[in-house]
């Protein structure tokens, strides 16, 4: 159909020049280890690179030999379509809303910065980076990446799945075969676990002055089919938000008509289109 075709076309220009991107620098990369690892050269006693320590799985099973002679995809495909689909865009998008709400709610942006002068002291030549070794001297930082994610929301409807035995959930009986949509929303969202649940309020995850344990915080999805890249995902929002958030600060153009938390929805939703104020921080702390 003429209508389709047109909005197809766009989405594979898009689509090829991300890939092209990826692939450069995947190969880039692929090669400079490959390079380090015939001249001797040894960072860490730990891989420091995620490629490099799949790389040397790569050499040490014979995969990227093993999956050739099968023609079927190399690593290197395998490996760019995990950074695309699992972390690239599910990670930005969760990110862009995060922003948002720090410019919709500037008294928690405020109080997300004030944990993070404590911890890291004065920065004022900006050449400060905090790593993962803070992470757990961050709370707040923490309760509001839970949050953000919590309240986003990202995949509203997961993917289809099939009973595999046949079972009864909450006194309905649900036969093998049948197609179901984990509603991960109606946990989220959830008003006996979460009061106010459509409220921004990292606090919920706060408790004794600790991040909080919640079971219940399951944005990943659950069992053998949840995310890939959980875990490398909860480490990018950490380290985006805790050092983006330490170096600046976003606010609305307009204080008093800030932007709207209303979300676009596809297969991911994604915040209407908005406008801020970045500007850089200076710390002047005494102790």
């Amino acid at each position: 159909m003429p209508f389709f075709s047109a909005h197809l076309k766009g989405i594979e220009k898009s689509s090829s020049k991300l890939h092209n991107f990826y692939d450069k620098n995947i190969r880039e990369t692929m090669e400079r280890v490959k390079n380090e690892a015939k001249s001797g050269i040894v960072d860490d006693e730990e891989d420091t690179y995620f490629i490099k320590a799949l790389y040397k799985k790569w050499n040490s099973r014979n995969i990227h030999q093993k999956l050739m002679r099968k023609k079927k995809a190399s690593p290197l495909q395998t490996l760019e379509d995990f950074v695309r689909t699992c972390l690239s865009d599910t990670t930005s998008n969760t990110m862009n809303f995060l922003i948002l709400y720090m410019v919709v709610f500037p008294e928690v942006q405020a109080k997300m910065q004030e944990e993070l002068d404590q911890v890291m002291g004065d920065n004022e030549d900006g050449k400060k980076l905090i790593c993962l070794a803070e992470k757990a001297k961050l709370p707040y930082t923490n309760a509001v990446i839970n949050e953000s994610q919590r309240l986003v929301n990202l995949v509203p409807i997961t993917l289809i799945h099939r009973t595999t035995k046949d079972v009864v959930i909450g006194g309905y009986a649900v036969k093998k075969g049948a197609r179901i949509v984990p509603q991960v929303s109606s946990v989220l969202y959830d008003e006996k676990i979460f009061p106010k649940p459509h409220e921004f309020i990292p606090e919920r995850f706060i408790e004794d002055g600790q991040l909080k344990k919640c079971e219940e915080l399951i944005p990943f999805s659950l069992g053998k089919r949840q995310c890939l890249g959980e875990s490398m995902a909860r480490m990018e929002l950490f380290l985006f938000t805790a050092n983006l958030f330490y170096l600046y600060k976003m606010s609305a153009v307009n204080p008093l008509k800030p932007p709207s938390l209303e979300k676009v929805t596809g297969l991911t939703v994604s915040p209407i289109k908005y406008n801020c104020i970045i500007e850089k921080r200076k710390q002047h702390l005494s102790n």
